[in-house]
């Protein structure tokens, strides 16, 4: 089972995203890839994660962190969680 799902709406301009159980960095990383690659950054966004956990290290929440305050030199649309 994938821990994170997603599917980006190019109509609506949404992107959402689904997290249960433990999410990696790598698919996390594979999220952001996706949004990126279809030009979704200004979209709005949905997360629900209140089925997930994760074994992601201090380490590798910041380099997360950190790459999202990368993407913040372009329009970045609006994160429901």
């Amino acid at each position: 089972m994938v821990a994170l799902d997603w599917s980006i709406d190019a109509r609506t301009k949404t992107v959402r995203a689904t997290a249960n159980g433990d999410v990696t960095r790598a698919e996390f990383d594979a999220l952001l890839d996706a949004v990126v690659a279809e030009d979704a950054l200004a979209y709005r966004k949905l997360f629900d994660g209140s089925a997930c956990d994760t074994s992601m290290s201090h380490t590798e929440l910041m380099e997360i962190g950190v790459r999202l305050k990368s993407y913040h030199d372009r329009p970045v649309g609006a994160l429901a969680m």
